[in-house]
């Protein structure tokens, strides 16, 4: 009789070797495009005796006309502590506890009620600046292939971003941007994370922790380590851009796909699908958790019961919800219109107004130099 603890052990080793396969099979495919593009373009247009400077030339447009899915796209995953230091992703990639929700009629769920603020008192949450940016940042430095260029690890993004960053961007949110090797950095400098709201804070992640198991984690965790997964989307046509994203993900049902855990706001955790769909289509949600509690009119109570809402995704609804990215689509083909005369490491606050972009010079740099050194240096050795 195998045990439980064995079980989760097999599964989560069966999970990561699926993961690999399904990478490989995506570097697969690709190459296989990569190979049809090219006896597509055939030997004649191929000229022997063209300078240095028309080789990098065809290379660019040979580039441009490699073909996406304008639909999410995984491009990886990686995982911070305090918000600024990469870990290994299995220390802190999380999996459902799907048994909690599968039990028979008139069976309690173990471990309830739950004190959700059981260890408030030494939860530090303030930040005053976005740390993850430049960690993100860090991410794709190490993740890159050697011979891999910036746009081609990023599967041809013209942006790079956070999701947030994307969702508060068309609202007015202001963004530092800063163009390098063709790709435009997305990043906000206005950050605040005030220790007031610790408390809902500190209930999301004891939520998290009560549904979900770190079970491939042979390392002590942190209660506020975050998994992230990235995406890149959309086309690059006159009307829409390509861009890519990191997406914090709370934790991934048995298919590998996000689960949402809401934040508390009262007597049920608050439900955001129907408001921000957008958001559900980026993270590629596949789920959400709905917690109920012991509420009173002053305090959140007690976790009395966890429940889960699947979310259907069609082919119908995934065109409806990429259709619904136009007003982002719209902020970022104006950004991409603008740097098409600014110099690459040129740092320019963006904010939208009304009905127009404000574009203004700005001091405030986030380009780490040895992101640059890499790409850089990779660029220069596949053109010798």
């Amino acid at each position: 009789m195998i045990s439980s603890q064995k079980l989760a052990q097999i599964q989560g080793i069966l999970l990561e070797k699926q993961e690999i396969v399904r990478k490989n099979e995506e570097r697969i495919n690709r190459l296989i495009d990569e190979i049809a593009h090219l006896r597509n373009r055939g030997a004649s247009n191929v000229d022997v005796s063209s300078s240095e400077e028309e080789i990098i030339e065809a290379e660019e447009v040979e580039e441009k006309t490699v073909k996406f899915s304008k639909h999410p796209t995984k491009v990886g995953e990686f995982a911070l502590r305090d918000t600024s230091t990469l870990l290994p992703v299995n220390t802190v990639k999380a999996f459902l506890r799907k048994e909690i929700f599968d039990l028979p009629p008139g069976v309690n769920q173990p471990g309830l009620p739950l004190d959700l603020l059981d260890g408030v008192d030494s939860f530090f949450c303030t930040e005053h600046k976005n740390e993850r940016f430049p960690a993100f940042l860090s991410w794709i430095q190490q993740a890159a292939l050697p011979e891999q260029s910036l746009q081609e690890f990023l599967l041809g993004a013209e942006f790079v971003s956070l999701r947030g960053t994307l969702h508060r961007l068309p609202k007015g949110r202001a963004v530092v941007c800063c163009k390098f090797e063709g790709v435009i950095f997305l990043c906000e400098t206005e950050w605040k994370n005030l220790d007031y709201e610790k408390d809902y804070i500190y209930r999301q992640i004891s939520l998290r922790d009560y549904v979900s198991e770190k079970r491939l984690a042979k390392e002590a965790t942190d209660k506020t380590d975050e998994f992230y997964m990235v995406y890149a989307c959309g086309e690059k046509t006159e009307s829409s851009a390509r861009f890519c994203y990191a997406t914090k993900t709370d934790c991934v049902d048995e298919d590998g796909f996000p689960v949402q855990v809401p934040n508390f706001y009262g007597r049920t955790s608050r439900q955001i699908t129907v408001d921000v769909p957008t958001i559900i289509y980026l993270e590629q949600r596949r789920a959400e958790v709905i917690a109920r509690t012991s509420a009173t009119s002053t305090n959140v109570g007690e976790l009395q019961k966890v429940m889960l809402r699947k979310i259907p995704s069609t082919p119908e609804s995934d065109e409806r919800n990429y259709a619904d990215l136009a007003r982002l689509q719209e902020v970022l083909v104006a950004i991409r219109s603008h740097f098409r005369s600014v110099e690459e490491g040129v740092y320019v606050t963006v904010k939208k107004e009304k009905h127009s972009l404000r574009f203004i010079p700005t001091e405030q740099l986030f380009m780490p130099r040895s992101f640059q050194r890499r790409f850089k240096q990779g660029r220069g050795s596949q053109n010798v």
